[in-house]
């Protein structure tokens, strides 16, 4: 379950995205550096899929990690 959200419930299910993606050097040192962080700099709770509509769309992606 995603946030108490059964996932097969959201229509990520049937959802396609790219698996891999380039990234540059300096990106990948901010990536690497996260890994010894709890929370990876990421506010979880904004892409929470609890009380969306079933139409609501994930919106996390690799992007949001390399703000």
């Amino acid at each position: 379950s995603v946030t108490g959200v059964q996932t097969c419930a959201l229509p990520i299910c049937d959802r396609q995205v790219p698996l891999l993606q380039l990234i540059d050097r300096t990106q990948a040192r901010r990536l690497l550096a996260m890994g010894t962080a709890q929370d990876f700099g990421v506010d979880f709770h904004k892409f929470s899929a609890k009380g969306r509509p079933a139409s609501w769309r994930y919106p996390f992606t690799l992007q949001t990690l390399m703000h």
